[in-house]
């Protein structure tokens, strides 16, 4: 079966990059004949056709949009279409970003490029011949914003969701960043991941110090607030990481109050080291935290935020339950969910 795979990027490091790299490199060993279609790469997946895109190198966001949106066009024929973005006549999307309209309609955002890409969003689920959502909350969000049928009806979504390398992300005793308690944060655009929630709760915890990972244009205005909360002694500003996994051992806990993520990389990466996360209903990846009340049902208040976090700290038990947790969502697991969702696909055809 010869499958053409649009990714905007790849690579190991990052989220999407890497669910393209694994993935690509996972079909070409089950002897598919892969041709993997992005604007840029880090670093070949074995085994693995690389195939560069001019339209996926487009600059500005409603560029982008546009250009993702007519990836497919002018492939060649007689390859499976499956896109991890959003373009439009897929014969599998994976849709890692959820529903734009969902995020839309948690920030509040509406601008035109906003619903441009909700408008697209629309075209490219009612185009594809699948649509795989990679938790319940992502599912959801399509059905409702993109107008596909339900879950389990034909035309539907299919559930297929994150896996993390267990190898990789495991327990260890890689040292805290310095002395004292340490939590961390760890994503990108830190405004939607709440990282503001976070520096507020920091403040009322004298005793706990937070590592930032992850890169942000606007790093400096959140660095800024550290210093206006008084903590910026307590908080330090990591960049962006390539291995996330020499940090998160040494941390008792990860917190990532997130506006919109359908599935965060980030919190099954934690889980995996044995490190609590508290996250957010609006994170699909809450749906396989080992107990409920890690999940803040409202982060912007700095009390209830704090109070979580405290509790974490207090609770022995919950490292070996989070790794016990991560160990049903290996990366082999989603990688065959996927294979099989694709060769079915192509049976189809």
């Amino acid at each position: 079966m010869r499958v053409d795979l649009v990714a905007p990027a790849a690579g190991t490091v990052g989220g999407t990059e890497r669910v393209a790299f694994g993935l690509a490199a996972h079909l070409a060993s089950r002897d598919m004949e892969v041709r993997l279609w992005v604007g840029r790469i880090d670093d070949p997946p074995p085994g693995v056709d690389v195939r560069l895109h001019r339209g996926l190198r487009a600059r500005g966001r409603a560029w982008k949009i546009g250009a993702a949106a007519l990836a497919l066009r002018d492939l060649p024929p007689g390859g499976l279409k499956v896109s991890l973005l959003r373009a439009i006549g897929a014969d599998v999307w994976r849709a890692g970003g959820g529903a734009h309209g969902a995020w839309m309609a948690r920030s509040g955002r509406g601008g035109p490029v906003d619903r441009l890409e909700r408008w697209v969003d629309g075209q490219v689920a009612r185009s594809a011949g699948v649509v795989v959502a990679n938790s319940l909350l992502g599912a959801r969000d399509l059905v409702e914003y993109c107008g596909i049928p339900p879950i389990g009806a034909p035309g539907g979504p299919v559930l297929v969701r994150n896996g993390v390398d267990l190898d990789r992300f495991r327990p260890g005793a890689g040292p805290p960043p310095g002395p004292g308690a340490w939590v961390g944060f760890l994503g990108a655009d830190f405004r939607r991941k709440g990282l503001q929630h976070v520096l507020n709760a920091v403040r009322r915890l004298p005793g706990l110090r937070l590592l930032v990972i992850g890169a942000d244009p606007r790093a400096p205005a959140f660095e800024a607030r550290a210093r206006e909360l008084g903590i910026a002694d307590r908080v330090v500003f990591a960049g962006r990481v390539s291995d996330p996994e020499r940090l998160l051992p040494g941390l008792r806990a990860m917190v990532l109050p997130t506006q919109y993520d359908p599935s965060a990389n980030a919190t099954l990466e934690a889980l995996a080291c044995g490190v609590p996360v508290i996250t957010t209903p609006a994170d699909g990846a809450s749906e396989v935290l080992p107990l409920s009340w890690l999940t803040c049902l409202h982060p912007e208040d700095p009390v209830e935020l704090s109070a979580l976090m405290e509790r974490v700290l207090d609770t022995p038990e919950l490292p070996a339950a989070c790794r016990a947790a991560a160990e049903r969502w290996p990366l082999a697991r989603a990688h065959a969910e996927l294979e099989a969702v694709i060769r079915h696909a192509g049976e189809r055809q």
